[in-house]
């Protein structure tokens, strides 16, 4: 069963590189494209034919954001805050009083 497993997982993970692998292979052969910037006017393209993967359009894996996100700066009010508790209690709990359940006298 394990053999079996190892053996998928080998085969699908070729197939998966597969294409990566053929990109790769294609960019070390030598032969350049030339992309059309020319958008606004009609024209015709020669046919290149010694490359037959320049005419597949490849799907990009990158994603529009789904929301755009602005940072901002906080703003900072100068006057001071009315009604703070400023000071320090002077006192100290007892240590039996800080938490438990209530006791029954």
């Amino acid at each position: 069963m394990k053999m079996w497993q190892k053996t998928l997982f080998i085969v699908f993970a070729g197939l998966i590189i597969f294409p990566s692998a053929i990109d790769l292979a294609h960019v070390f052969s030598g032969h350049k494209h030339e992309f059309c910037n020319h958008y606004a006017e009609s024209h015709f393209h020669e046919k290149n034919i010694d490359c037959e993967l320049f005419d597949f359009q490849k799907n990009s894996f990158s994603f529009p954001p789904l929301f755009t996100w602005t940072p901002q700066e906080p703003e900072v009010s100068m006057h001071p805050v009315k009604g703070a508790y400023l000071h320090i209690s002077t006192f100290q709990k007892l240590h039996f009083s800080l938490r438990a359940p209530p006791a029954q006298v």
